[in-house]
């Protein structure tokens, strides 16, 4: 019993691979194709400790905070 618990364990792993191989997932809605784009940057929504409740935006051209 124990076996062939084992096994059926076993085959459902390699279907679930087996599957998901060869699935591909589509692309979520929203993306755009790379390339050259114009006017491309990251946008940062934040709160600070002093005026929590206020939304304070940041913009940065390469995504790191601070830099530009």
């Amino acid at each position: 019993m124990k076996n062939q618990l084992r096994l059926i364990t076993f085959l459902c792993v390699i279907l679930i691979s087996v599957v998901n191989a060869t699935c591909q997932q589509p692309d979520p809605p929203g993306q755009v194709k790379s390339g050259n784009l114009v006017n491309e940057a990251y946008l940062f929504a934040h709160m600070t400790h002093k005026d929590y409740g206020r939304l304070y935006y940041a913009v940065s051209l390469d995504g790191l905070i601070g830099r530009n």
